[in-house]
């Protein structure tokens, strides 16, 4: 009978821990979801967080009453059962009561810490959410019958936490960093999948980017004069196949407007004087140290979706357009006419080809490198950027230097610019 009653509350305590790891645990988004859905479970527990001390004082008034009782019953009723067993044996029968009660304390412990804490909070914390609803009532109905404990614990708890100088409030901001691990604990338990992952990482960097970033470099940029004839515009067309171009007076550094090829088609076949300047719209000029979100709010006003990226010098960077945004966070969008290019391939000997224009952020997200703090603030944003910085003057093919166990190879130069990298890791190399 006693081993039945102390079972019963051991039980009991597992109750208890069980129910306060699950509540500590439970996701509130989740229980906001299931609550929107039309349960009141969901619902109660959502207004038992807000004020946490009193559900808490519950628990530990069960847990510690449950603690009195078991200890204070198991070492009368069964350490004196125990006793009279220990007596039948001569050697034991002179220490028959101290090793009975060290016995029976040994073995309360033990499946107090077994079942009455450590598999139920591991059971909790397997789905918190739903062994937080289903022993909602029960502890609800605890909480009205031990009243008096509860308010009194519950007004020393609020008191005591206003001296330490401390906020009662429940609500807490979640950080970025919680965010990215919890994105990163549903990607590896397959609840989102890979594409949306990187969605959703690329969406945190894009706040991150600057304009100098994302953009189209000048040395890739097709521009026309403002003298130039129709044939000229023509055969840049039919070579460039963009939809629009810079307008610039004797060079790239002082753009006059943008051209639209389809406002071109029409200027061609109108039978007046060719002129550009005729269809060429005002430039938006953007600082290269604009971030991404104000650029894109900026698109938003101008009502524009191409802007020239210039230095704080005023010196043409490049172009940067609604389309290199987009990118940032979906990838590899080609446009329309356009070949399908893609900055990091990865070949059959396991080593990557990449593009000297890809991001910085982006190669090392793709290569899993998670720290590279060392190179961050050293004023270069691409991978062409990064071999100088490494080698220390303009690349030629056939440099190479090692970051993170990569070895970074130069295979391919476009005039002074790393066009191509061959990217290997040193330990397969042989």
């Amino acid at each position: 009978m006693e081993i039945l009653i102390i079972s019963i509350l051991l039980i009991l305590n597992g109750i208890f821990a069980m129910y306060e790891i699950a509540l500590v645990s439970s996701s509130k988004a989740r229980l906001e979801t299931l609550s929107q859905r039309g349960d009141k479970r969901a619902f109660t527990i959502l207004r038992l967080l807000q004020q946490p001390e009193k559900i808490l004082s519950t628990i530990q008034v069960g847990i510690t009453l449950i603690g009195i009782v078991s200890g204070a019953f198991g070492g009368i009723a069964l350490s004196d059962d125990l006793a009279l067993v220990l007596v039948g044996y001569p050697m034991l029968a002179p220490y028959a009561g101290t090793l009975s009660v060290i016995i029976v304390i040994g073995l309360i412990t033990y499946f107090s810490l077994v079942i009455g804490e450590l598999v139920p909070k591991s059971l909790a914390l397997s789905n918190p959410e739903k062994i937080a609803i289903i022993l909602t009532p029960f502890i609800v109905f605890l909480t009205k019958l031990a009243y008096p404990f509860v308010w009194l614990l519950t007004i020393s708890t609020v008191l005591v936490k206003k001296l330490l100088g401390m906020n009662s409030s429940s609500d807490r901001t979640i950080t970025e960093d919680e965010l990215k691990f919890l994105l990163k604990q549903g990607s590896d338990q397959g609840v989102i999948d890979e594409q949306e992952t990187r969605m959703i990482k690329d969406v945190f960097r894009f706040t991150d980017k600057k304009a100098n970033e994302l953009m189209t470099h000048r040395m890739d940029v097709a521009f026309m004069l403002i003298d130039s004839t129709k044939e000229d515009a023509l055969k840049l067309i039919a070579e460039a196949r963009f939809s629009r171009y810079l307008l610039c007076n004797k060079s790239i550094e002082n753009v006059t407007g943008i051209v639209a090829v389809k406002d071109l088609i029409a200027l061609v076949t109108d039978q007046q004087e060719f002129d550009l300047q005729k269809v060429a719209s005002p430039p938006l000029f953007i600082p290269e140290s604009m971030s991404a979100n104000r650029l894109l709010e900026i698109f938003r006003q101008k009502k524009t979706n191409f802007g020239i990226v210039v230095s704080e010098y005023g010196a043409v960077e490049g172009i940067i357009t609604l389309h290199d945004l987009t990118e940032a966070i979906l990838g590899e969008l080609p446009e329309e006419n356009e070949e399908a290019e893609y900055s990091l391939v990865k070949r059959q000997d396991g080593s990557y080809l990449v593009d000297g224009s890809m991001n910085i952020d982006d190669f090392m997200d793709k290569m899993g490198i998670l720290s590279y703090d060392e190179i961050q603030n050293e004023g270069f944003t691409t991978l062409g950027g990064m071999a100088m910085h490494f080698l220390g003057k303009i690349p030629a093919e056939g440099d190479f230097f090692v970051f993170k166990l990569l070895r970074f190879e130069i295979v391919d130069m476009d005039n002074s610019r790393v066009d191509k990298l061959l990217v290997t890791d040193v330990r397969n190399v042989t």
